[in-house]
């Protein structure tokens, strides 16, 4: 008997093998989920270590297919070959001859500590630390196991992409929409391979040696590949940015997630002419940069900004922005916008309160305000309350030359940027303090090296465009900002670049007694510009103009550099002259007219209303939580339906035709002695087969029982061997009693027999 169970045991229980294509296309979907997590990170680099392990994984899961390994024995081995292959790709140098130790256990428990401890202050795309490389690493692996328990196991194709699925629809949720469109083609691609793959192996299966299954590729693949096609040349063709053709982060957000774009402040862009139309006017006693934001992210060629913005009440007192120590003072402005259109509100730097007729939103770390609603209006009024430093030299000199690592960021370069570049801030800045280094360089643009402001210069055929300006020494206001906070932060200081609007044209005018004035400064589009700003430990953001024939009144404490616009400053307009537009733009606003355009000293503001920018910054921790207990559901899910399609196969193969007939027979009556017990009908010692069977099917009232006991008697007894015919009805009498049973029990019995968990709660072997 022992050797007939062991065959009915290896016959109901075989490993298929699902052909080279499946495996390579479920391989794809791993890879692909790989590439959807990897957007988080700034680069690309953690990618090729994920994919190599996604790959050998599913290489192991095939070599443990054809030794035949059990799934416990599958399951063992493979978490033992992947902690040594994660310990190898991360941790190799406190390895011990490559296999993991303790010490590698509490350095992984670490950086994932250090990775995920901030998460909910993170904003895509991170730094690729190690340790989200590790959990990805380890949650790809943990996959790549679950989808051959289902898929080759358990006859579970579909649900062995489950965890596939679920981690790229994390991704597309909690990460910036930045490659979404080149992520989006890719998973859903291979997830139409893998269903193509899969069908076509169905149907080989199901007519061996036939050549149906090519129908499934003859019509399949071209079906394919034209979406592919044309779902490439749509994303090509739709508007570039940092965000993606469908932003999935919107689903369950709500009306507060509004994300914007940055302006761009390009080494690229030309100066057309200069605008005179009056884009706003500020009553103020005395003359500012009217700053929009700060852009803190350097490419190579153009800035961008990596802002978080919150809900703002109106009047309410903003997080301070302008520094540590530094006591301002308080200065109140009026602002009238008239042609500005634009999600950014022209502020003093920096703003301590603000009364609008609009809601508003903030971000501390750029000191910069945004309109919330998504049409911003291009004329209202409103209030400012500005704290304004005024900062002496000495002050500034003692503070202390030890890096704040709170602004390590700032401080970042690109890794191919010409070693030209670092040598000469290195000279200009050799053993000076930071501020005294800072005012070398502007010192070293503004007359020490020769440089001229030029409006015709043109760097856009240039590879080398920042290298090419500091040779050349001809430029504007965009040149001249770049290239001081990249010399500043080749020197270890801490820079951004600032854009905004000088001061503008002023106009006194008299109360009605004729006592008191008010100063009116009117900002045109001529007035645009662009400056560096270095943070100075123990004091804050400190402007800084390179720029030649500018002159910043905020910094008329610090520096000697008296305030100026360049020479261009006629109080009249018809002493400027009618001029035409520019050739950069700030975007419109859908629904509001065209806004005037601004000259190329200030970059395009592109449109607020697209989800292609820095997040708002809200609290993740309900979102975290939510996903948390929806992807555990679909967990349990996804494994108590795993099971149930496991147990139906089984019952499938115990039935197969092929298989020995007394076999069949004794699988039928265990099946139909553990049904009977879910209903507490149970065979007594005493009891033969054909006794216990004439019981049960008075109980039951299924009379086809009595025959059963009698196939199962003959098999134990008389030694008679049973036929095809009297297995297939034994079989049939089976599912007729469990039909009946079924019907007596309660919901959750019914689903635990589906499970084959036994009526006392013991898994059962079926």
């Amino acid at each position: 008997m022992s050797s007939t169970r062991s065959r009915t045991r290896d016959n109901r229980l075989p490993i298929p093998d699902m052909g080279p294509v499946v495996d390579a296309a479920l391989t794809l979907v791993t890879a692909s989920a790989a590439v959807a997590l990897v957007r988080a990170f700034r680069s690309w680099d953690p990618l090729w270590p994920l994919l190599a392990i996604v790959v050998l994984a599913h290489g192991l899961c095939w070599a443990g297919r054809r030794l035949r390994l059990g799934a416990l024995a599958f399951s063992t081995a493979m978490l033992a070959i992947g902690s040594v292959i994660i310990t190898a790709v991360y941790y190799r140098d406190i390895s011990v001859f490559g296999l993991p130790t303790p010490e590698v256990v509490s350095q992984a428990v670490d950086d994932a500590g250090a990775a995920f401890g901030p998460f909910q202050s993170l904003v895509a795309p991170v730094e690729d630390l190690r340790g989200f490389s590790v959990v990805f690493a380890v949650g790809l692996w943990l996959m790549v196991m679950f989808s051959d328990l289902a898929a080759a196991r358990s006859d579970a194709p579909f649900q062995a992409v489950l965890p596939q699925l679920a981690a790229f629809i994390f991704s597309s949720v909690l990460l910036l929409g930045r490659h979404a469109a080149l992520a989006t083609i890719l998973f859903v691609s291979a997830l139409a391979l893998y269903r193509l793959a899969v069908r076509n192996w169905r149907v080989h299966q199901s007519a061996p040696g036939q050549v149906a299954g090519s129908a499934v590729w003859t019509v399949g693949l071209p079906v394919l590949v034209l979406v592919l096609l044309s779902a490439l040349a749509f994303s090509s063709a739709a508007p570039t940015g940092r965000g993606g053709v469908v932003d999935l982060r919107a689903i369950g957000r709500g009306p507060d997630a509004r994300e914007v774009d940055s302006p761009l402040v390009s080494l690229d862009s030309l100066l057309g002419e200069q605008s005179n139309e009056v884009l706003f006017t500020v009553e103020s006693e005395r003359p500012h940069y009217w700053r929009l934001t700060s852009l803190d992210e350097f490419n190579g060629r153009s800035w961008s900004a990596s802002s978080k913005y919150r809900d703002i009440d109106d009047g309410d007192a903003l997080p301070e922005a302008w520094g540590d120590l530094v006591a301002p003072q308080q200065e109140e402005l009026a602002f009238e916008l008239q042609r500005l259109s634009s999600a950014w509100l022209p502020t003093a730097f920096a703003p301590a309160t603000v009364r609008a007729p609009v809601s508003l939103r903030f971000d501390q770390q750029s000191g910069s305000v945004i309109v919330a609603e998504d049409d911003a209006p291009s004329n209202m009024s409103y209030e400012v309350t500005a704290a304004v430093a005024e900062v002496d030299r000495a002050t500034l000199q003692q503070a202390p030359s030890t890096p704040d690592e709170r602004f390590a960021d700032a401080r970042r370069l690109p890794n191919d940027l010409p070693a030209e570049i670092r040598r000469q801030a290195n000279e200009i800045t050799a053993g000076l303090a930071p501020f005294d280094a800072a005012t070398a360089l502007e010192a070293y643009f503004r007359r020490n090296g020769g440089f001229v402001y030029d409006r015709e210069v043109n760097y856009r055929d240039s590879d080398e465009a920042l290298l090419e300006f500091l040779q050349l020494r001809r430029g504007f206001c965009q040149q001249f900002a770049t290239a001081f906070a990249v010399m500043a932060r080749a020197a270890g200081l801490p820079s951004r670049v600032a854009v905004g609007f000088t001061y503008g044209d002023a106009e006194e005018t008299l109360d009605s007694s004729g006592e008191s004035s008010t100063t009116t400064w009117t900002v045109r589009g001529r007035f645009a510009h662009a400056w560096p700003e270095v943070h100075i430990q123990g004091v804050g953001w400190v402007a800084f103009e390179p720029t030649p024939g500018r002159g910043n009144p905020d910094s008329t404490s610090y520096s000697d550099i008296a305030p100026s616009q360049g020479g261009v400053e006629p109080n009249t307009f018809e002493e400027l002259g009618a001029t035409t537009t520019t050739t950069t733009t700030i975007a419109a606003v859908p629904g509001q007219p065209v806004p005037t355009t601004l000259p190329d000293e200030l970059p395009p503001l592109p449109e607020p209303a697209q989800p292609t920018g820095p997040a708002v910054e809200t609290s993740n921790t309900p979102t975290i939580v939510l996903l948390g207990i929806v992807g555990s559901v679909l967990l349990v899910v996804a494994l108590v339906r795993l099971r149930i399609v496991s147990v139906r196969r089984r019952r499938r193969l115990g039935s197969a035709g092929g298989a020995d007939p007394s076999a069949r027979v004794e699988a039928s009556w265990r099946r139909a002695c553990r049904d009977l017990a879910r209903v507490d009908i149970r065979s007594r010692p005493s009891e033969t087969p054909i006794e216990f069977a004439r019981r049960a099917a008075k109980l039951v009232e299924v009379e086809g029982v009595r025959r059963l006991g009698r196939y199962e008697s003959d098999r134990r007894f008389r030694g008679r061997p049973l036929d095809d015919a009297e297995a297939e009805n034994a079989e049939a009498i089976t599912e007729d009693l469990r039909e009946v049973v079924w019907s007596r029990l309660e919901r959750r019995e019914r689903l635990a027999a589906e499970m084959d968990i036994g009526p006392r709660g013991v898994m059962t072997d079926g």
